[in-house]
């Protein structure tokens, strides 16, 4: 009779409930089916019975080992090994919650079993024995072999010498003018570059040279127009639409008016004039006064938001003219 377990999750059961007879060697067999968390692995099962405990490399169907088929409860359990290097890695599975029952049985014709099962460490060290004979049986072999290797015992005898060959004919002279070569063959005749050197430390510095001569004074009048032109700066933003005036007195004399209009070039100095001018003011985006800013005194009146004239003191005392602050440093 086969016993069926199954392992699931590291989980271990049996497959059916009943009950089994004890003390009955070599009628038992075993099988355990493993998910796929054990592949790859060396399977080792563990069989305990009371006191009595055996291992088994697993290999297939195997028979239930005699010294745990007494009458009581049957734990089983596995173990799963994979050797890495110098680490080895274990699987366990969790200790069974229903155990299989071994029932008491009448004493049956030719006593007690004794069929003994090898345990799992029996097992590993008979295959390692083997593996050790094998691996010394092979280096004896390797030994002799190259022992008769090195005393020439695989040299046959030399085989006759072959005649020599016609000489060849002659080959051009060497010597190739370097102006002959193309540009391709320059550059595989060039040896690879050296590595760069280190940086050298940095010189002092040299004595002032003597003064240049004076350059030649330019007046503003010397320039073209076209040069001119270059020096004035960007067109500014065309200003806001001033406000309507008011309509103007209709005139008394005639209801003709006769407007004529001169249209005459800036000179030179005249353009100077208004770029001077234009640099002087401040723009409307900003700038740093330069001189003393005061406000007009026709503006003076109390309440109307405008720019007022301050001083800093180092005493309190009171405002000299209309619209003045002054304020008090500590």
């Amino acid at each position: 009779m086969n016993l069926e377990f199954f392992v699931k999750d590291k989980r271990i059961a049996r497959k059916g409930l009943e009950p089994l007879v004890g003390d009955t060697a070599g009628y038992y067999t075993f099988t355990v089916e493993f998910d796929r968390e054990w592949d790859g692995l060396t399977k080792v099962v563990v069989f305990q019975n009371g006191d009595q405990t055996a291992q088994l490399i697993y290999t297939g169907q195997s028979p239930l080992p005699a010294q745990v088929s007494g009458r009581g409860d049957l734990y089983v359990s596995c173990h799963g090994y994979r050797k890495a290097g110098d680490q080895v890695a274990i699987l366990r599975t969790i200790r069974m919650t229903r155990p299989v029952r071994l029932l008491g049985a009448w004493p049956m014709a030719g006593g007690k079993p004794e069929q003994y099962s090898p345990s799992a460490f029996e097992q590993i060290v008979a295959t390692v024995d083997e593996a050790r004979q094998a691996a010394k049986e092979t280096r004896t072999l390797t030994e002799a072999f190259r022992s008769q290797w090195e005393a020439g015992a695989f040299n046959g005898p030399a085989g006759p010498k072959g005649e020599t060959g016609p000489a060849g004919p002659k080959g051009a002279d060497g010597t190739v003018a370097f102006d002959s070569l193309t540009e391709a063959q320059r550059e595989s005749l060039r040896g690879p570059a050296g590595p760069q050197g280190e940086t050298g430390p940095q010189g002092e510095t040299g004595p002032q040279g003597p003064a240049g001569p004076q350059g030649a004074a330019f007046t503003y009048a010397d320039f073209t127009e076209e040069q001119l032109a270059a020096l004035k700066g960007e067109k500014g933003d065309k200003g806001d639409k001033g406000d309507k005036g008011d309509t103007g007195a209709t005139p008394t004399l005639n209801n003709t008016v006769t407007s004529t209009s001169t249209t005459q070039a800036a000179t030179a100095n005249a353009v100077k004039t208004a770029y001077d001018k234009a640099a002087a003011a401040m723009p409307k985006t900003g700038g740093t006064f330069t001189g003393t800013v005061k406000a007009g005194s026709s503006y003076e009146t109390a309440g109307t938001m405008l720019l007022r004239n301050s001083k800093l003191v180092s005493a309190e005392e009171a405002p000299t003219v209309n619209g003045e602050l002054v304020w008090v440093y500590g």
